[in-house]
Parts: C-alpha cells; sequence; structure tokens
C-alpha cells in the first residue's frame, strides 16, 4: 500500500509539473547547466509550442485526462484539490513557465544509472513549497536535506528532488544499487563545471538551436557496455563509438514531420562514402509507364555497379554467383551493369475478376493492380532471362510478354533497350510501346516525381474516400462494430504517408492530417480522446 501512494504522489507531481508548464513559453534555459557534456541520452520537449498547437489550455475537455483526474481524485483527494490549484495559477509551483523541458540519461557506472527531468525555477521558496505541499497532502514522509548549493529531497531512496534558485531536478534510479547513491549524484549534477557541461558540446548545441517541438538526441556511446556493442564493431572492422543519432518532430497545420539524421564519426562517414551507391539521379521520365492514379509507391534511384561492389564485399556471394552464372550463362555483376538504377513500384488500382473454386464454382475477389518499372542501360541479359522462362508459362504477344502466376492470374512484361515494365494492367502493358500512359515526363506534383536526386522515396495514400467500394467492403468485413468506430476515427484524422531520404545521412517521414483548419497535434489529441472514449465505452 505505502508503495502504491508513493507511486501516486510521484505521478500527480509529474501532472502538477505538466500543467504547470502547459504556460510556458520558450527562451534559453539554465536546466542545461545539469546535463553532462558526455550525456549519451536526451530529450527536449518545447512545451510552449505543444501547447499552443495542441490547444491544451482545453486539456480538461479531454476524456482520457478526465479518467486520469479521477483516478488521482479517487486516491487522495487532498492531492486532488491541489492539482486543481495547480491548473488555477500555475506559478504556484515556483517554475520558470518559460523553459524547456529537460529528459536524459545517466550511466556513469552500474551502481549510477538515473533516469533525470530538468527544468527552469523562478521561484526557489515557491518551488519548495509546493513539493513539500504535495508531499505532506499525500501523506508521504520526507527529509529537505540543504546543501550550501542547492536543497534536495529523497523520497523512499527512490526517487529525488532537487533545486536551487534557477533549476531543478528530478532522478529516478534504474536499479536497487542505484538508488544508494542519489544523493551522491545529486552532487555531481550541481557542480559541473562549465566546460564539462552539455553547452560545451557544439554538435548538441546545434541540435539544440535548431530544435522543433520534441527533440532526441543519443549517442552510440550508450550502448558501448553491451557484448553486441563489441560484436558489431568486430564484424563491421571498425569504430562505431561517437556517433550521433538524432530525431526531431514538427506538428504542423497539415502533417506531422519527423526528421531523423546520423551525425557519423570518421570510420562510419568512410564506410558510407566508400561505395557510392546514391550517385545517380532518378529518371521521372520512366513514371510516364505506370498509370495516372496510384495509391501507394515506392522510388528508388542506386548506382547499381556501386551496390554489387557492396554486396560482393560484404557478403560471401561466390557460391550464389557461380550457380547464377552456371544457370544463366552470364556473370551477376554483367546484370547489374545492364541497369541503369532506377526504379518505382506502384500500386494503381484494385481489380475484381472471377476465377473457379474447387467446391463454389465460379467466385470473385479484389488483386490490387501492381507495376514495377525499371531503367536500363541494356536489354541483352534482360532477353536470357526471359528465354529461362518454360515456354508452358510465357506467352509472346505483339508487343509484350504474358506469364502465367498461379493459373488464374498474369503477369505482362514489356521492355526495350532504355526501359522494362512488369505490371498486372493490361492498360500500361498496351501503352509501352507508344511510351507509355502519358506522352511526357509527369510533373512534380505527381508523389512519384518527388525524388529527384539518389536516395529513396515512398507514398501511401491514407484517404479512405479515395478508394474503391471493394476496398471500403473488404475493410469493413474484417472489423467489429467497435472496430469499425475506431477506424472510422483515423480514416478521418489521416491523409497520407510519405518517407524521402534527402541524403546519406538524413530521413524524413511526414504523416499528413485531413484537418487543415486546426494543428496536427490538436487534431491528433481529439483522434486519441475519441479513440479512448469509443474503447471506454464497451
Amino acid at each position: 500500500m505505502k508503495q502504491l501512494l508513493i507511486n501516486l504522489q510521484i505521478k500527480s507531481l509529474i501532472l502538477c509539473l505538466f500543467l504547470a508548464l502547459l504556460v510556458s513559453c520558450n527562451s534559453s534555459t539554465n536546466s542545461l547547466t545539469l546535463i553532462p557534456e558526455d550525456t549519451n541520452v536526451i530529450t527536449v520537449v518545447d512545451v510552449y509550442s505543444l501547447y499552443k498547437k495542441g490547444n491544451l489550455k482545453d486539456i480538461e475537455e479531454l476524456d482520457f485526462f478526465k479518467v486520469f483526474q479521477r483516478e488521482v481524485r479517487n486516491e487522495d483527494k487532498k492531492v486532488a484539490r491541489f492539482i486543481e490549484d495547480i491548473k488555477e495559477d500555475p506559478a504556484l509551483s515556483g517554475l520558470d513557465l518559460a523553459k524547456d523541458m529537460f529528459m536524459f540519461y545517466i550511466d556513469d557506472a552500474s551502481d549510477e544509472k538515473y533516469f533525470c527531468l530538468a527544468l527552469d525555477v523562478k521561484d526557489e521558496e515557491k518551488f519548495t513549497e509546493f513539493i513539500e505541499d504535495i508531499l505532506d497532502k499525500g501523506g508521504v514522509s520526507f527529509d529537505l536535506e540543504k546543501e550550501k548549493l542547492y536543497k534536495y529531497i529523497i523520497v523512499k531512496g527512490e526517487v529525488a528532488f532537487a533545486w536551487d534558485d534557477k533549476k531543478m531536478i528530478m532522478l529516478g534510479a534504474q536499479n536497487r544499487s542505484s538508488r544508494e547513491n542519489l544523493d551522491i549524484a545529486i552532487e555531481s549534477l550541481f557542480e559541473i563545471k562549465e566546460n564539462r557541461q552539455i553547452t560545451s558540446n557544439k554538435e548538441f548545441m546545434s541540435f539544440y538551436n535548431g530544435k522543433k517541438d520534441v527533440n532526441f538526441w543519443m549517442s552510440t556511446n550508450v550502448f558501448k557496455s553491451q557484448y553486441e556493442f563489441k560484436k558489431i564493431e568486430r564484424e563491421l572492422g571498425f569504430d562505431i563509438e561517437d556517433n550521433i543519432i538524432t530525431a526531431q518532430v514538427d506538428f504542423q497545420d497539415d502533417k506531422i514531420n519527423l526528421l531523423t539524421k546520423v551525425l557519423p564519426n570518421d570510420d562510419l562517414k568512410k564506410y558510407v562514402e566508400k561505395d557510392d551507391m546514391f550517385s545517380n539521379s532518378f529518371n521521372k521520365t520512366i513514371i510516364n509507364y505506370l498509370p495516372e492514379k496510384s495509391y501507394a509507391n515506392a522510388s528508388l534511384a542506386i548506382n547499381p555497379e556501386a551496390y554489387y561492389n557492396m554486396i560482393s564485399e560484404e557478403m560471401d556471394t561466390d557460391k550464389m554467383e557461380r550457380e547464377f552464372e552456371k544457370k544463366m550463362g552470364f556473370e551477376l555483376k554483367e546484370l547489374f551493369s545492364s541497369l541503369k538504377g532506377s526504379m518505382v513500384v506502384d500500386l494503381s488500382g484494385f481489380e475484381e475478376y472471377e476465377y473457379e473454386d474447387f467446391y463454389y464454382g465460379k467466385k470473385t475477389k479484389t488483386v490490387p493492380v501492381m507495376s514495377l518499372v525499371f531503367d536500363l542501360n541494356s536489354d541483352k541479359y534482360l532477353k536470357k532471362i526471359i528465354d529461362e522462362i518454360p515456354e508452358r508459362k510465357i506467352e509472346a504477344r505483339n508487343d509484350y510478354y504474358e506469364v502465367e502466376i498461379d493459373g488464374d492470374s498474369s503477369l505482362f512484361i514489356a521492355f526495350n533497350d532504355e526501359v522494362c515494365l512488369l505490371t498486372n494492367d493490361k492498360k500500361s502493358i498496351k501503352a509501352f510501346k507508344d511510351g507509355g500512359v502519358s506522352s511526357k515526363v509527369v510533373n512534380n506534383s505527381d508523389k512519384r516525381a518527388n525524388l529527384s536526386d539518389g536516395g529513396y522515396y515512398a507514398y501511401f495514400n491514407m484517404n479512405y474516400d479515395d478508394y474503391p467500394k471493394e476496398v471500403k467492403k473488404m475493410f469493413k468485413d474484417m472489423q467489429n462494430d467497435q472496430e469499425e468506430k475506431v477506424f472510422d476515427i483515423w480514416t478521418k484524422f489521416a491523409k497520407g504517408m510519405e518517407v524521402k531520404m534527402i541524403d546519406r545521412y538524413t530521413l524524413e517521414f511526414n504523416l499528413e492530417t485531413q484537418n487543415k483548419q486546426k494543428n496536427s497535434l490538436q487534431v491528433l489529441l481529439e483522434s486519441i480522446d475519441e479513440s479512448f472514449e469509443q474503447y471506454s465505452s464497451y
């Protein structure tokens, strides 16, 4: 029971901190000075930006928040009333309501592992009273310790709160042995010399100065003590320490944007750039061979020979290559050399067709209309591959080949010395000889044209209204009433999903939203709340 009360107080305290922060705004912060320069995992939250974008002044109207409040109230009415006071006047917390929130992980030794949360303090006296009040009202015994530079409270040896007149930190011990050193950890954090603070880390500060709503920073050094880390280093043959991985979430008005980056060390950079795999630009003309409508697509532009060299060096391919050459009569390397490197896989529609079922006779099923198109340097080796298909499985038409797949469906193949198309769409295959469905290069409004340099791009249309009735019926048949209602909520939320390689070290992800009148965070919270309400009603 005591453990339950402690957990409740910690939960309530975090809620109070969160409510207080909901009126914050952005500026430089003192709590950064609590973070050591070599910290390997840091999360930065721009609370005020989230407050504005999510319209969190109305958070009390959300059902899941009401449930949380009710849970606290049922457990301890004094704490609940205190939370109400903080909602009415966040300044009672004593926090500086103009700064970012930092969460980070400390791993200095097996008995010094802590999860930390740091905030700025505006009024030390009020913050001291805030901490003492919530613990008092929760019936948790504690001792306020006063050091020369800071004050601190350790709750039952598990969680610590420490602060001075500018900043505060909450530490949670990861393991039992770390609990014994909470006071030592607090002392070391409040006494970090300026040149050992995270503010001295130029790479981090550059990342922080370009921050978005939610920001994540991680060094591969966090895994140094694990066996798998050294195993990977041995297999790769180079040092993988000091590589930085970052992720930033930006809630925009029409989409949720996630940008991830790798800041490589010299060894990783040399390894990645050794084979210039992404040196080829994307050949947009191949899109002309695809239907204009697209529900989902993935584009790729690589240097095929560089890719071949990479897999040859990284994998034992000798046996596979010998078997390939024996069967096909030419080397695998020659096949790669015949490819230019641009490719698109596309889902352009859905078709119903009849087939003969052994037990039920004639039936219909919905199949996706798929296409794969890629450019060529030469069709010499492609012709040899076609020749290897058994005659009973392939039939030559006027301008293309028809290959039997499963007895009920066919794959069509058409090619010349510049491009090859594989599809189950008859309209596209018949238009191949005339340069494709479109006679001109596709314009940039086509999602499939978003890749210009080397790399990859993918898009998935999530606008449910765009899909044919056969697909909607298929989804409906798979769902019960509750699932159908929740599915309807999320189809109203999402419009599309996009993944794009910006450069060798940068990847962008976008989740497009239907409602452009509200920020994506507000729409997301409302959708989560509506889903929560649906599940709660059952």
